[in-house]
């Protein structure tokens, strides 16, 4: 199994979600593109007060397996078109911050 685990650098600040020390996510199409297009089995760490993002998760349908932890929900599930657009295009939330804490890819995860 391979595990692809990226973490950004953020800058310190006063806000509960950092933000990239670029101030902006321009990176983040093809970094993740490069992985994704690698990954089989993706998993999404975010916080169960990030009512929006769990929601959006849920209504995707992609039959993920959904975990929920003490502070934080994780989803896990197969790479799909539909994950991979998602993944792609909708990853900032209204405040302009990623909508996850932690997205890892896997390989031959089973």
């Amino acid at each position: 199994m391979n595990l692809y685990f990226l973490i950004p650098t953020y800058t310190e600040g006063d806000s509960t979600f950092p933000k990239p020390v670029s101030g902006d996510y321009k990176y983040w199409f093809s970094l993740i593109s490069a992985f994704l297009k690698k990954s089989d089995t993706i998993e999404i760490h975010c916080w169960n007060e990030e009512i929006d993002t769990v929601e959006e998760i849920v209504s995707l349908k992609q039959g993920f397996k959904k975990i929920n932890e003490e502070n934080l929900t994780i989803f896990k599930g197969k790479v799909t078109s539909i994950i991979i657009k998602f993944i792609l295009n909708n990853y900032c939330n209204k405040q302009g911050e990623l909508k996850w804490f932690t997205l890892n890819l896997y390989k031959n995860c089973r």
